[in-house]
């Protein structure tokens, strides 16, 4: 099976989207998501073509592909112009939410709020905010190194997913393959890797936190495992052969970076769902960041910077 799969719907599929948005028109999506998502569900398997949900049950198995993207989905007609990120978000309609946590329910796992995280919540926006354009996070405005999603916390997340309010030309998120990087390695930084001797720390964006005494490469339930990789120095350890594997993975990881890069500069109404460097039965998944700058800026009454949302799912292993 190919590590990634794209698809895009037409027009009548995307029509059944807008239709499904004045069932839930009034559903809270942001204070109880997981929900909405049961609600959701049994619609979205039914709207949705038959390839994207087996492809979206294959990564709920861990054993499918690593990425789906899907294009061509609904956007909210008017995107607010308020100078406040809060107040836009209220002013919107709930279409893009729809989508979002719609096709993630698919995964049948549980959205995730880490309480460290500036913005609480199981739904974040990824958007320049005025005041924090200098940080290498969602609320950032320019390029964010290479990382597995929250992996400084032990039930880290399974899949992440990514959808587009607007894009910004030059801005690209990026994407290295966890075998790429791991491929590199020798059998005894691998093995390294496998002990409990390391440290992870929070990043931009978060209240400091660590997980202490973990492996890096973990060893989760039922034969998953979670790569806790971090292009920039948030990996610890005090033992000389386990720093000795920090460096080694590190440098794997600029040579994957020059080697196998991808990136896709995304556009209004693409999804991305990726598997979050958590797989069954070996090491995979993706690690993402972001190429390009922005800037906080206005084009007339309207704010014209690119906008995501995010959701991070916690996945059975059972």
């Amino acid at each position: 099976m190919s590590r990634e799969q794209h698809f895009i719907l037409s027009d009548p599929e995307r029509k059944t989207f807008l239709a499904l948005m004045d069932a839930f028109a009034d559903a809270d999506f942001y204070g109880s998501t997981n929900a909405v998502a049961r609600d959701l569900k049994p619609a979205i398997e039914e709207i949705l073509p038959k390839e994207i949900v087996s492809a979206v049950q294959g990564m709920k198995l861990g054993t499918g592909p690593e990425l789906i993207a899907i294009q061509n989905l609904p956007v909210d007609d008017i995107l607010p112009s308020n100078e406040s990120l809060k107040e836009r978000v209220q002013a919107k309609t709930r279409m893009s939410e729809l989508c979002l946590v719609g096709i993630n329910a698919l995964l049948e796992g549980s959205f995730q709020e880490e309480k460290s995280s500036h913005q609480r919540g199981y739904i974040h926006q990824v958007t320049p905010v005025k005041d924090f354009v200098t940080e290498a996070s969602g609320r950032g405005g320019g390029a964010i190194p290479f990382h597995a999603e929250n992996m400084f916390i032990k039930d880290c997340p399974s899949c992440l997913s990514l959808f587009c309010l607007q894009g910004e030309a030059g801005v690209e998120t990026e994407y290295l393959y966890v075998s790429d990087i791991l491929k590199r390695l020798s059998h005894e930084v691998l093995e390294q890797l496998k002990r409990p001797v390391y440290t992870v720390t929070s990043g931009d964006g978060f209240a400091r936190k660590t997980l202490n005494n973990t492996p890096i490469l973990d060893e989760l339930e039922n034969g998953w495992v979670a790569c806790r990789l971090y292009e920039e120095d948030r990996i610890f350890s005090e033992d000389l052969k386990a720093q000795e594997a920090i460096a080694a993975l590190h440098q794997s990881i600029i040579d994957a970076r020059d080697a196998d890069l991808c990136s896709i500069e995304l556009q209004a109404g693409t999804l991305l769902l990726l598997s979050n460097a958590v797989r069954k039965q070996r090491y995979g998944g993706l690690l993402h960041g972001r190429r390009g700058d922005m800037s906080v800026k206005n084009v007339g009454l309207r704010q014209n910077n690119r906008w995501l949302q995010r959701v991070c799912i916690q996945l059975s292993y059972q």
